[in-house]
């Protein structure tokens, strides 16, 4: 772990952005902010082992590094499609709708 320069914010061996000891990631809380537009006491409701501080502070971070985050935000999304692509399956998703509609 790598301590920035933000409090309770560091990044792990993988580069992911995570809360001092608590592993939760930076990014993760930010795409619940983005998404639902929690504030941060909102977040806290959903993520009560992390304190009003250090999902102040993952806030924080994120609208210091706006881009840089926003830029791994959409290469995670990116990755994400791409996986699903290479897992879908439409002959079994064909089946399984099949076998569905046969009952």
């Amino acid at each position: 772990m790598t301590a920035t320069a933000w409090p309770f914010i560091e990044v792990d061996d993988a580069g992911c952005l995570t809360i001092h000891a608590k592993g939760s990631k930076v990014l993760h809380l930010v795409r619940e902010h983005l998404t639902f537009d929690w504030d941060a006491e909102q977040l806290h409701g959903q993520h009560p082992h992390l304190s009003l501080a250090e999902i102040q502070a993952a806030l924080g971070y994120y609208y210091e590094h706006r881009d840089e985050c926003d830029t791994t935000l959409e290469c995670n999304e990116e990755r994400i499609e791409q996986l699903k692509r290479q897992l879908v399956n439409p002959t079994l998703q064909d089946r399984l709708r099949a076998a569905r509609d046969t009952r």
